[in-house]
């Protein structure tokens, strides 16, 4: 009696196997087809820190689209219009902002929007705003918790489930391995010729021919390539030594928002 109930339940085991394992092939199935299926987020949104290269890294993507698609480039300050823009199909848009919201983080969240973030170590960031005269006095805009809305601002965006994060450092010295990173996420292929093309393209002597046929003045952002006046002034790593006092390096770095920014994005200071 046992045994035939033994006998019977294995019987019903192997059964159930067989036929699970026959669901599961097709659930596979289905979900690989699914998968190949799948699109990306046609619209592309890059919110980088001021001076840390979300232009460039805009331009290379726009750059990267174009030899597969028409992508509509540009800037957007109105939510509501860059949501029905996404809306239409068949075709890329790539934005940029420095504004982030609430809004945006769960596009970016939820896979409805690629998002990419650029950083670069603070003071870099700092000095930068300072030859750009977008700060014009340092002490005012350490008082009034400049380093803090910087700080904790760009930890807030990275901290953003599924969004890209790029380094500045490895915009300036490895271009081509964000490069293909970009194309892995966008699903374009490029050729060697291709690639060399995109490189030449946004070199820093090319962007400074650019902004000269552009003749763009002080007051004026080209809506297609973000470039604007005075858009390159040094772009090398560690420029701060050149540009901040030690005493305004010190008041900086004495900043929790600061000490905490380089603990996230493991930036050092040499």
């Amino acid at each position: 009696m046992a045994s035939s109930m033994v006998l019977r339940f294995i019987k019903h085991l192997i059964y159930y196997n067989k036929h699970s394992y026959k669901f599961y092939k097709t659930l596979r199935s289905l979900l690989t087809q699914k998968s190949k299926n799948a699109t990306h987020p046609q619209d592309i949104i890059v919110c980088g820190m001021f001076r840390s290269g979300s232009t460039l890294v805009y331009n290379l993507v726009s750059e990267i689209l174009k030899s597969s698609y028409n992508p509509s480039a540009g800037f957007f300050h109105n939510y509501k219009e860059y949501v029905e823009l996404s809306a239409q199909p068949n075709f890329f848009i790539v934005r940029k902002t420095h504004y982030f919201s609430i809004k945006l983080k769960n596009r970016i969240s939820r896979k409805k929007t690629l998002g990419l973030f650029t950083h670069r170590n603070l003071l870099d960031v700092i000095a930068s705003m300072v030859q750009k005269n977008m700060i014009t006095n340092l002490q005012n805009f350490i008082d009034d918790f400049g380093v803090e809305r910087l700080a904790y601002d760009a930890i807030a965006i990275a901290e953003t489930q599924n969004i890209i994060n790029i380094p500045y450092s490895d915009l300036l010295n490895n271009k081509s391995i964000i490069i293909n990173q970009l194309c892995d996420k966008l699903e374009v292929s490029l050729n060697p010729e291709e690639m060399d093309k995109i490189i030449d393209n946004t070199s820093i002597a090319k962007t400074k021919k650019q902004i000269e046929v552009l003749k763009i003045d002080d007051k004026k952002i080209d809506s297609i390539s973000g470039l604007h006046f005075n858009h390159i002034n040094d772009p090398s790593i560690g420029k701060w030594n050149k540009v901040l006092s030690n005493k305004e390096v010190e008041l900086i770095s004495n900043k929790r928002a600061f000490k905490e920014y380089n603990k996230f994005f493991n930036y050092k200071i040499s």
